[in-house]
Formats: C-alpha cells, structure tokens, sequence
C-alpha cells in the first residue's frame, strides 16, 4: 500500500502503480519545483496526498485494533521453549 508491489519479472522500465509514495512524491515535487506560491494544481494534489496517507493510517489502526490484538494474545499465551530436553545416550 505504501509503496507498491514488487517488481518481480525482467524487463524495461516499472509498471505504474499509484501508491502513497508517488502520491506524496509529486505534490512534493510539485511544489518544490515551482518559484511561486502553491495554486489550485499543487492544492489538489496535496489533498489527494493527504487522504492516501489517511487511508494508511486507518487501515494500519484498524489492524492494530482488532487482528494485531488476536495475534499478539495468541503469541503472548504460547510458552516459548529455548531448550530440547536431553536424554542420555546409553
């Protein structure tokens, strides 16, 4: 979600993919690029960066809420064993 899938085939050049990075990248650069002060292009492309980065930060919540909770309980309850019990050789 953050920065897309990999790449995992040969070949020239990346598939596009619009992922929070590239969203946040190009308002950046867009407004960094530019000698005058932000318009309505650099605002759009702010805010649309803005609700990519909110979409992350309710799915990370959402996760940590309810699965991470489950999953951190069930690891917690496990008991965690360092050693194999020895048996002598006879």
């Amino acid at each position: 979600m953050l920065n897309g899938k990999p790449q995992t085939k040969q070949g020239y050049g990346n598939i596009p993919q619009v992922t929070v990075s590239s969203v946040f990248g190009e308002a950046r650069m867009t407004v960094m690029g530019k000698p005058v002060a932000p318009g309505a292009q650099e605002d759009r492309l702010i805010t649309f960066a803005e609700q990519k980065v909110g979409e992350v930060i309710t799915r990370a919540n959402k996760f940590f809420e309810g699965t991470w909770k489950t999953l951190r309980s069930l690891a917690e309850a496990a008991p965690v064993k360092i050693f194999k019990d020895y048996t002598t050789i006879e």
